[in-house]
């Protein structure tokens, strides 16, 4: 019997660029409240995976605007 692995694309949430980025600001703002809370309870559990996930959110942010600078003015 003969298989054929093919891959499925990935159903996207965000349609266009603006809505990626705002997934990532909600997802970051979220994140960055619950390590918070997190932190408030002594709980490490929490803090530590919540703070993670907002950093890699306000990195990934901060990562696309200067992309985005960047283009703005290498097109000019």
């Amino acid at each position: 019997m003969k298989m054929r692995y093919t891959f499925q694309p990935l159903k996207q949430f965000a349609t266009s660029s603006f809505e990626g980025k705002l997934w990532k600001v909600v997802v970051g703002v979220i994140s960055g409240l619950f390590a918070y809370k997190g932190y408030q309870a002594n709980v490490a559990i929490i803090l530590f995976p919540m703070a993670g996930v907002c950093l890699v959110c306000i990195v990934g942010l901060l990562t696309s605007m200067y992309f985005s600078v960047l283009e703005l003015f290498n097109k000019k």
